[in-house]
């Protein structure tokens, strides 16, 4: 009887594999490499060095506002840290491998208007979670 409940617990360990293996990948790397063909549904995990920069496209469109022009905005990398993309969406890890760490303090996204003696300003803000160290 124990080696049948063994077998079970085999048995339902690997089929609660959930697909195929993450694709990792260093950020500084995307781009310069032959592109890969990866099957449907492969997680990415994209390693940042510090200092890694990343080119951020802003859109701002519609039938009451658009941007006057495209403006350059860049993000830095401020520490080492990996980004994995799946069917769940995105998170990020310390290690590479628990991207379910605790976070100290919540992300947040604001967009909002401010008017003063200066004039009007829109602002648009956006901060990351915080992790536990």
């Amino acid at each position: 009887m124990k080696t049948f409940a063994l077998a079970l617990f085999l048995t339902l360990a690997a089929c609660a594999t959930t697909g195929p293996a993450p694709h990792h990948v260093r950020a500084r790397d995307l781009g310069t490499q032959a592109p890969q063909t990866l099957a449907p549904g492969t997680p990415i995990i994209v390693e940042f060095e510090a200092g890694d920069v990343i080119p951020v496209d802003l859109t701002i469109e519609g039938d009451l506002v658009g941007l006057v022009e495209t403006p350059k905005v860049a993000v830095v990398a401020k520490r080492h840290f990996f980004l994995r993309i799946d069917k769940d969406g995105m998170r990020t890890s310390s290690d590479g491998k628990n991207f379910d760490e605790k976070v100290v303090r919540p992300g947040s996204f604001r967009i909002g208007l401010s008017v003063t003696s200066a004039g009007v300003r829109g602002q648009i803000g956006l901060t990351t979670p915080q992790k536990a160290p």
